[in-house]
């Protein structure tokens, strides 16, 4: 192995893909093995197209990103496409400026007798019977609040 500045010049066997790679960066480089198979070291990937291996601690793809852009820009104009078509397939979460209305229904308290409330109003029923708690246990401050820190919408019933 040859040193070369930044990055290593190597004259290898077939690389070896990295297992586990979440970044696209890996489609481009590879690990050298041992005449076993058994990759050498994790930390030195190797460009497929080059062959100048690189330090890579942990997994991080900077230096890797950086060596396409410089040396490759083929193969980064692929990597910059591959990412665009991934974050398009990833949903995005849409911030979106709360209306006046949405905002008063998310404050307003559930029907006595919707759905919902004879739901919660029951579980509070069977948690004082299974755990054998005093009836005025949902009285107390600490309980209602915890209520409200689940449900903001449920109101027990008095």
């Amino acid at each position: 192995m040859a040193t070369g500045g930044a990055a290593d010049t190597v004259a290898l066997n077939p690389l070896v893909d990295r297992k586990g790679g979440k970044s696209h960066v890996w489609k481009y480089f590879g690990f050298a093995t041992d005449d076993q198979g058994n990759i050498i070291d994790q930390q030195k990937p190797i460009c497929k197209r080059c062959h100048r291996s690189f330090l890579s601690k942990g997994g991080n793809t900077s230096n890797l990103i950086k060596h396409l852009k410089d040396r490759h820009p083929d193969l980064m104009k692929e990597f910059k496409q591959l990412q665009a078509e991934e974050d398009n397939e990833t949903p995005q979460q849409t911030l979106k400026q709360t209306t006046v209305t949405d905002a008063f229904q998310r404050q307003q308290k559930y029907e006595k007798n919707s759905p919902e409330a004879r739901r919660l109003n029951r579980a509070v029923a069977e948690f004082i019977c299974m755990d054998q708690v005093p009836v005025y246990t949902v009285e107390k401050c600490g309980f209602q609040q915890m209520l409200h820190h689940f449900n903001p919408k449920y109101q027990l019933p008095s």
